[in-house]
């Protein structure tokens, strides 16, 4: 079954996800956050809502509210901008006259990401957020269907029939945060609807009595039922998931307008295991607040990675004025640094002999 399927993949995307944790602390002080070119994985589950299927002789069909699971893939192509693959699952009950009926419904969509606040000096979880629009299909199953086929001729004039599985094209729409990060994992919530033409499908009597279907099922055992009036919907599914996300790849972002600039290049080595931050001096003039911002975010422009004395940060960087920010727990360090065109500079910074206390907002 569909939801049996989704549950062996959630419980061999668990353990991936666990190694890929582990990894990452072992790698956590190799290089920068990735922006661009970053690839992501996510396990979620939740609750999903289905509104109603049809509505016959004055009673609403629906699967109503059932459990919800998804697992889904991100390539970010600039830090704003994205592509996700994604598979998930969601169930329900549908009640038939004298009968109630499980739902298995597995979606597969592709869609693209945008996080219009990446970068932005905003708070974290609003530096996170994202939202999706794609599409792709769902394959509904109706446990229970019977023998009969959802055949015109078979069924009475009027009548609601319930495919034992369909497939419907979908569109997605969906947006959602992190609400906290550990390295390189987050724990994020989030919020899709998907819209898709119902699985039932009603027979009608036309004027020469003949029942006819509005579209044809395919061929296989189906669930019907005789009803005085009927009608079908198109269903809506509103999903809430809370899951974990890893970076699991990436690059650098490059600057504006083409690759890396190398016209300059900065060496950091901390004594202590620290985060490295470097912010243009106009920038932090601008805002000076920038400061007590800044945070080991992979949407943040700033954030250059780990250093610390086995692992040193070296970057090329368009000459100008920096402020450099080597923090380490609830201490830190500023510098101004001047980086120049073919020149290198070396900062190795020790918190121990020279520091003040973190600014934070």
């Amino acid at each position: 079954m569909p939801g049996s399927t989704l549950s062996r993949a959630a419980s061999l995307a668990l353990p991936l996800l666990a190694l890929c944790l582990a990894a990452d602390a072992a790698r956590a002080q190799d290089g920068p956050r990735l922006r661009r070119g970053a690839f992501d994985v996510s396990v979620a589950a939740g609750a999903a809502h289905t509104t109603d299927w049809y509505e016959a002789d004055a009673r609403d069909g629906s699967p109503g509210t059932g459990p919800a699971l998804a697992l889904g893939v991100r390539y970010w192509i600039l830090p704003q901008v994205g592509v996700r693959l994604g598979v998930g699952y969601f169930g329900g009950k549908l009640e038939t006259p004298g009968q109630e009926h499980t739902v298995h419904n597995v979606h597969y969509e592709a869609a693209l990401a945008w996080r219009p606040l990446a970068g932005s000096d905003v708070p974290d979880p609003l530096r996170s957020a994202y939202v999706t629009v794609g599409g792709g299909a769902v394959t509904t199953s109706v446990s229970d269907a019977g023998e009969s086929e959802c055949t015109a001729g078979q069924l009475p004039q009027n009548a609601v029939c319930i495919p034992e599985s369909s497939t419907e094209a979908v569109l997605l729409a969906g947006a959602g945060l992190d609400l906290a990060r550990f390295g390189r994992a987050a724990l994020f919530a989030e919020v899709s609807v998907r819209r898709y033409a119902s699985p039932a499908r009603v027979i009608v009597s036309p004027l020469d009595g003949q029942p006819t279907l509005d579209s044809p099922p395919p061929p296989a055992p189906d669930l019907f039922f005789p009803a005085a009036a009927a009608a079908d919907r198109t269903a809506n599914t509103l999903s809430g998931v809370l899951g974990v996300r890893v970076d699991v790849g990436g690059a650098e972002a490059p600057a504006e307008g083409g690759g890396l600039p190398r016209s300059g290049t900065l060496r950091v080595l901390s004594r202590t295991a620290a985060e490295v931050y470097l912010v243009p001096a106009l920038a932090a003039a601008r805002d000076p607040a920038i400061l007590c911002r800044l945070r080991p975010d992979g949407t943040s422009s700033y954030f250059l990675g780990y250093a610390d004395a086995n692992v040193e940060i070296t970057r090329s960087r368009e000459p100008q004025a920096y402020i450099l920010v080597v923090r380490s727990g609830d201490r830190e360090r500023r510098t101004r640094v001047e980086v120049g065109r073919g020149t290198t500079v070396t900062e190795s910074v020790d918190l121990a002999q020279n520091s003040t206390p973190v600014c934070r907002q």
